[in-house]
């Protein structure tokens, strides 16, 4: 009895490949049959499946917390070919889901970025920086001159609403806020009616927004 255990146990390592090979064309061509059975079975056994996940919960993760650490190079090779041969079905997903989950895809960008700003100030300032170049390009200066003309811009709008939020009244922290965008606008970059100052809270509730309101800034005599 033990000699035909280990006779298996080798030929099951010496045509461990084949085997892949083989259940996985299987699995192709059963598809349906395979998720049809498991579908009826996993609603014949309901309970038992959810009180043997209950009781085996910590147990579980801790099996794939170790999983993921001993595959880590094989998952990413695994899932960067993957990346390649469905690329386009990716995108498409990717863009629905958007769509569907507009706020909430939001929302977990700006706390991404918020988050990656804090651990990487370098970066961060090393992108403001490129940033401030780019800019600075358009209006042939440099991006030291651009930065000073923008400082000079925001005190001009802050000095005209009395050095308070035009929303709220508050005089913390405020910020100048330009009413038609610097990247859209260019040639309004550095007006003073361009400009209207908020508070830190009231500037990111106005920029939380996809359409501004233009009614909603007064305009200056």
């Amino acid at each position: 009895m033990s000699d035909k255990k280990e006779y298996k146990r080798k030929w099951y390592q010496e045509n461990k490949e084949k085997i892949k090979e083989y259940m996985r064309k299987y699995r192709q061509e059963h598809k349906e049959e395979i998720l049809e059975k498991q579908k009826k079975y996993d609603q014949d056994h309901k309970e038992e499946i959810k009180k043997y996940r209950q009781n085996h919960k910590e147990e579980k993760k801790e099996y794939f917390r170790k999983w993921r650490q001993e595959h880590k190079e094989e998952k990413k090779e695994c899932n960067r070919k993957w990346y390649q041969e469905n690329l386009e079905k990716k995108k498409e997903y990717m863009r629905k889901y958007r769509q569907e989950h507009k706020e909430k895809t939001k929302e977990a960008g700006r706390k991404y970025m918020r988050k990656y700003r804090q651990n990487n100030p370098e970066k961060t300032l090393l992108s403001n920086k490129r940033h401030l170049e780019k800019v600075a390009r358009k209006y042939k200066v440099t991006f030291e001159v651009y930065k000073y003309t923008l400082m000079t811009w925001s005190k001009i709008v802050k000095k005209s609403d009395n050095n308070q939020c035009q929303v709220c009244s508050s005089k913390d922290t405020l910020h100048s806020h330009h009413i038609f965008e610097k990247a859209k606008y260019p040639q309004l970059t550095f007006n003073e009616n361009n400009g209207i100052t908020l508070c830190k809270q009231c500037h990111y509730e106005v920029h939380g927004k996809n359409v501004v309101n233009l009614s909603f800034y007064p305009l200056r005599e």
